[in-house]
This record gives C-alpha cells, sequence and structure tokens, in this order.
C-alpha cells in the first residue's frame, strides 16, 4: 500500500499550473469489463464501447474518403494491446492507416512496454500478455490474478526480493524499437481524441504520422513508476496552452496507465509553419502525477529523441515493485 508521502513533483506542478488548462479523459478497463469514460472536466460520461464520430466520413491522417477507402474495421483509438477497448474512431480512421501504418508503430510500442503490460496482467489483442528474456530462461506474466515471475536455472535475468521493504526488483531485456514510430502512435492517438474542429489545425502533424517526414520536435517522455500499481486505469490527459504567444506545445498528450505514462508534446499547424523543419529546444518536463513522489522513491524519467529513424539497441533495465504477500515455487 502507498503511504501518505505520495506527492505532486512541485517544479512539474507549478510549470503546468502556469502554462496550461487541463483536461482529463478517464478510461477504466478491468480484467474483461470495460468501464464508461469519463471527461473529467466537462463531467460527460460515455457509455461503455463508446464510439467517437465525424461529420463526414474521411480518414483524418491520409485524408481520404469512401470510395477510395473503407472502414470496416473496429479502430480502436488508444492502442487495443495496451488493454483498452473502449474508445472507437468510427469514422475518421480508414483501414488502410488503421493496418498497414498504425500497426506497425504499434509493435514498436508493445516492446518498449511489454515487461510493464505483463507485470499488469493487461489482457490485450491476444489475451494476458507474457514478457519472455532475450535468452527465453525468464517469464513474467499474470495468471489467476496472481503475478507469476519464473527463472530457469542460468538465467541472465535475476529478481531481487527485499522482503523488509516488501518489493522485488527485475532485471528486464529490451529489444530494440524506434521512438520515431512510438511518438508517432501516440500522436495518432491524440488526434483521435480531440474535437472535429481543433483537430482541422494539426493536419500537418497527421500527414507526418502517415509519411517519413521530419517536422524537428518529436520526442516523448516515458515514466515509470516504481512500487506502485495503477489499477488497470487509463488517464488520457490534455494540458491546453494558456499563452499563444510562447513557443510552448499548443498541447502536451500524456497516456497514463498501470505503473507507466508516455508523453508527447503536439503542436499545431501555426506553430509548425513557423518552425519551418528547425530542430527546437524544448522543456522536456513530465506531467505532474500524485505518484511522483512514493515511499519506493520518486518516478524514473527517460526523454526519447524521435527526430529521425534511429532505433534504439537493445538493452536491459531494472525495475522495482511492491507486493503483498510472496509465495515461492
Amino acid at each position: 500500500m502507498n503511504k501518505v508521502i505520495n506527492k505532486f513533483d512541485d517544479k512539474s506542478l507549478d510549470f503546468y499550473c502556469n502554462a496550461y488548462d487541463i483536461r482529463i479523459f478517464l478510461n477504466h478497463e478491468k480484467g474483461n469489463n470495460s468501464y464508461p469514460v469519463t471527461d473529467l472536466i466537462g463531467g460527460k460520461i460515455y457509455e461503455r464501447g463508446y464510439h467517437l464520430s465525424a461529420s463526414e466520413q474521411r480518414c483524418r491522417f491520409c485524408g481520404k474518403a469512401k470510395p477510395d477507402v473503407t472502414f470496416r474495421s473496429k479502430a480502436h483509438i488508444v492502442p487495443e494491446s495496451l488493454g483498452a477497448k473502449s474508445l472507437f474512431a468510427d469514422n475518421y480512421e480508414c483501414d488502410s492507416c488503421n493496418k498497414d501504418i498504425f500497426n506497425k508503430y504499434e509493435n514498436d510500442l508493445n516492446i518498449l512496454l511489454a515487461p510493464f503490460l505483463a507485470i499488469n496482467g493487461v489482457k490485450g489483442k491476444n489475451g494476458i500478455k507474457k514478457y519472455k528474456s532475450f535468452d527465453l530462461k525468464s517469464y513474467i506474466t499474470v495468471e489467476n490474478g496472481l503475478l507469476k515471475i519464473g527463472e530457469a536455472m542460468g538465467s541472465e535475468n535475476k529478481t531481487f526480493v527485499d522482503k523488509n521493504k516488501k518489493t522485488f526488483t527485475s532485471m528486464i531485456d529490451v529489444p530494440s524499437f524506434s521512438p520515431k514510430n512510438i511518438y508517432k502512435i501516440i500522436a495518432k492517438v491524440a488526434i483521435e481524441l480531440l474535437d472535429e474542429s481543433t483537430a482541422k489545425n494539426y493536419s500537418i502533424l497527421a500527414d507526418y504520422i502517415i509519411k517519413n517526414k521530419t517536422l524537428g520536435f518529436e520526442y516523448f517522455i516515458f515514466c515509470f513508476f516504481p512500487g506502485i500499481t495503477i489499477e488497470e486505469i487509463t488517464l488520457i490527459g490534455y494540458f491546453l496552452k494558456a499563452k499563444d504567444d510562447s513557443n510552448l506545445p499548443a498541447y502536451v498528450f500524456s497516456l497514463f496507465s498501470g505503473n507507466y505514462s508516455i508523453q508527447i508534446p503536439l503542436f499545431n499547424d501555426d506553430q509548425i509553419k513557423r518552425l519551418d523543419g528547425q530542430t527546437i529546444s524544448c522543456n522536456c518536463i513530465p506531467v505532474p502525477t500524485p505518484f511522483d513522489k512514493t515511499e519506493f522513491g520518486e518516478k524514473q524519467v527517460k526523454v526519447y529523441k524521435a527526430v529521425n529513424d534511429t532505433k534504439v539497441e537493445r538493452h536491459k533495465i531494472t525495475i522495482t515493485f511492491s507486493y503483498d504477500n510472496i509465495e515461492p515455487n
């Protein structure tokens, strides 16, 4: 259990309170059930399996409409592989962009998030997620509501248990992935959640998502919150820019789920035209959460540059989680 020392990071809180107005969507997914999607600011509650739609059946990304493209598939706004099953883009994500482009981007996102999805028992397209190490001698999954960690003799990855703190620390293998593809799939989610009139101001970004271009500001911030497990909740937060005359992103979009968050900047068409392909320096400050500081330590923050096609090489990380009871086999 988390203690009362849970608190926001003061620097992040001050920055976002001064620079942005906040709009948050709450999407609660648990087990096989999905609960209503709630717009916490607007006070709206959408039914389970809510379908967002536009006035015209036209893809927001390639700009094509029928009969040039089809809209037969269920287009999940937040990738289904992350366990999100409640929000759909009915008539503004075409089948071609969905299957030929976004599925590729989603694969890179799954590589980055694989251990976190497994530890949180997320049910994706093919059932409960299972993480396996490079040498196939260790694994992490959830069975019958219990976290299972397996290690065969000679495994390179070890798990260390601290019975005093009631935590375990696991060594995790992360395969190579493309930060640019991850930026693009999160930007796709953000653009699909924008209302129709606002989305029209992000046409350059929408076009960039499906093409091999560089805009100059592409990056994402990945945060891991040690020790805690937020229930299977996806928090989608928009932080609307308050000062139009600054160089801050018009929106900062953050996706929270389980023990992690991913954050990207969103620049509108006018801002991108002013940039004209130049690389800029951004103030990479993570969105504040009440889990920034807990008894298990401060959140771990990594900024990934996504301006070019350079991949992050395969590597190892260590992650720490808390537990109530542990039963060795």
